[in-house]
């Protein structure tokens, strides 16, 4: 057993400040049983949401991945599987690697898979929780111009 002081007020306050009171539900009605469906079990699959128009996630990634420098500094390229939930409010949830690089490279798709907001799975006029996965390369073609983050140092290479 663990006993702990909690504050109501500071809860609150914690909230306004990292803007939880703003967040809208991006669908009305919320599936409340907990089930997980898989894709084919859904009408419409999740799909990301973005601020700005125009964008993708092929744009989302190129603009917001940052090469590991460890992974940049030896060479190592492949590619990151995620296996997620998209929860019923549109925030992900359950966070597996499901296909591993090394190198930093996981650590930053799972950053990357963090900043995106998501329209909920739809099934039966309800959102939903579903199953997903994405996948995330790290490629070094040569002669390009990446955005390599040096932890150790605080400098870019």
């Amino acid at each position: 057993e663990y006993e702990f002081e909690f504050d109501t007020k500071k809860y609150k306050k914690q909230c306004r400040k990292r803007g939880y009171q703003k967040h809208e539900l991006p669908h009305k009605t919320i599936d409340t049983s907990l089930r997980v469906y898989s894709l084919p079990q859904v009408e419409v699959s999740p799909q990301p949401l973005f601020r700005e128009k125009g964008m993708t996630i092929e744009k989302f990634m190129q603009e917001n991945l940052q090469y590991p420098s460890l992974a940049y500094r030896q060479s190592i390229s492949g590619t990151v599987r995620l296996n997620f939930i998209v929860e019923a409010h549109g925030r992900v949830s359950n966070i597996t690697i499901g296909s591993s690089v090394g190198g930093g490279c996981n650590e930053e798709a799972i950053r990357l898979l963090k900043m995106l907001d998501w329209m909920p799975a739809i099934k039966d006029e309800k959102a939903v929780r579903s199953r997903m996965h994405m996948d995330i390369t790290f490629s070094l073609p040569s002669g390009s111009d990446h955005k390599v983050i040096d932890y150790n140092r605080n400098s870019s290479l």
